[in-house]
């Protein structure tokens, strides 16, 4: 079986127990999401075997589903994988180094298994980490026959017309490299428009739930915190999944309402950075300590949870974008791909407007972009918070280096701290 006949089955599984067995504590929108997901799997398997073309390209799905492409993320795809070891075996026969970010490395080692498609296109972009842009790299210098490159300029910090005309450009040249390259591409600025609105629909619904995170206690668990918001242009029918959104604000609206939380004392609120080891359920150790995780910290969040804007927001540059302006503008928005700043400001911004007493930062081996900002973020976390931070090394995939016990442990006197230090700010005088 191939990847996507693996995900499906996969996915039917979860889904049909939900809806024999459903659990009152777990979010009822989530089998929804699943049908979803069965959804995307069945038309992935259809389109590779009538040989439609995909294409490769963090950051951009609208822009590649608005050409015609079958749109594919190869990390987030390695992040669901549920035998990493023989992808792992396989990236090593190769001569690749099995030490890199493990959603990147075995992102290479899917491709090399043919597991997924090779996809006739790969668009390697630097708006996020220098790991996944050497996936792309790899990927589309190696296996794919057709690669683009679009540089998105690492040393801004703020917005600019200079930086917004540059990204879009690119993308412009982009779109000509492929429609030259690949058969039956054509860029669709009316499909492009109304994705673009999809996408809008679907990130005002997820900021509503971000902002409902905020009550104590926390309405959702830290499993739930930390699932990626997938957007309606990754998906055969995108309208369903703004729908989804809507369904899934208005439960989490419900228990808000109730005063319903995961923690029924809520005595501590984390933050959790990075990735996460996907083989143990970590959130529920801290959960059974009193400590909600209300945030996952990574390099998209700002974009996608109110910090700053997505697609359609006008304020920005204080004019109408374009499509590709829009486009480009958003893949400047990330906060692994330029200065220090841009990653710990963000970090410090979630900390302020959610309350948070804690932050644990797991550091992802091989992520380059959170390694190299540790020292920054700590001194500036304790210094303009007093809050504590917690760095623990390990693998999202790999779970030969992860010791529960020690884990476990770690968690329990990192909880205790936080609240700790929680009391200590609590009593100190107003200044």
């Amino acid at each position: 079986m191939n990847y996507f006949e693996v995900e499906y089955a996969k996915l039917a599984r979860r889904v049909k127990k939900i809806r024999e067995n459903p659990d009152p504590t777990k979010l009822r929108a989530t089998g929804l999401l699943y049908e979803l997901e069965m959804e995307l799997r069945a038309h992935e398997m259809d389109a590779w075997k009538e040989g439609r073309p995909f294409c490769v390209g963090s950051g951009i799905p609208a822009l590649i589903t608005s050409m015609g492409f079958e749109y594919l993320s190869i990390t987030a795809e390695a992040d669901r994988v549920t035998n990493a070891a023989k992808y792992f075996d396989i990236v090593r026969a190769h001569g690749y180094p099995d030490h890199h970010c493990d959603r990147t490395i075995i992102g290479v080692g899917m491709v090399l298994a043919k597991d997924i498609p090779v996809p006739a296109m790969t668009v390697v972009l630097n708006n996020g980490c220098d790991p996944m842009m050497l996936l792309g790299h790899t990927v589309g210098q190696f296996y794919s026959p057709n690669c683009f490159c679009i540089d998105i300029d690492a040393a801004h910090d703020k917005p600019s017309e200079r930086l917004l005309a540059y990204t879009t450009q690119q993308l412009g040249e982009f779109i000509e490299f492929c429609e030259s390259r690949v058969p039956g591409i054509r860029y669709n600025e009316d499909r492009m428009l109304e994705l673009i609105e999809m996408e809008k629909k679907a990130r005002d619904y997820l900021r509503d739930i971000y902002e409902l995170r905020k009550r104590s206690p926390c309405p959702i668990s830290g499993q739930d915190v930390f699932r990626l918001p997938r957007g309606p242009s990754q998906f055969p029918h995108p309208e369903k999944v703004v729908e989804y959104y809507r369904v899934l604000h208005d439960e989490i609206a419900e228990r808000v309402e109730k005063g319903q939380g995961v923690v029924k004392e809520e005595k501590a609120r984390i933050m959790w950075t990075i990735t996460a080891p996907f083989f143990a359920d970590v959130f529920k150790v801290l959960e059974a300590q009193g400590a909600s995780v209300v945030h996952f910290q990574n390099g998209g969040s700002a974009r996608a949870f109110g910090k700053k804007g997505y697609y359609g927001d006008d304020n920005e540059y204080g004019r109408k974008l374009t499509p590709l302006e829009d486009q480009a503008r958003v893949l400047t928005l990330g906060s692994w791909a330029g200065l220090a700043n841009l990653w710990v400001d963000d970090t410090i911004y979630f900390c302020k407007e959610l309350g948070i007493d804690g932050i644990v930062n797991f550091e992802q081996w091989g992520c380059v972009a959170a390694v190299l900002t540790r020292k920054v973020l700590q001194d500036r976390v304790e210094k303009e918070l007093g809050i504590p931070n917690l760095f623990i090394e390990g693998r999202n995939l790999d779970n030969s280096t992860f010791n529960m016990r020690d884990f476990q442990e770690r968690m329990e006197h990192f909880v205790q701290i936080c609240i700790e230090r929680k009391s200590q700010r609590l009593k100190a005088p107003a200044l």
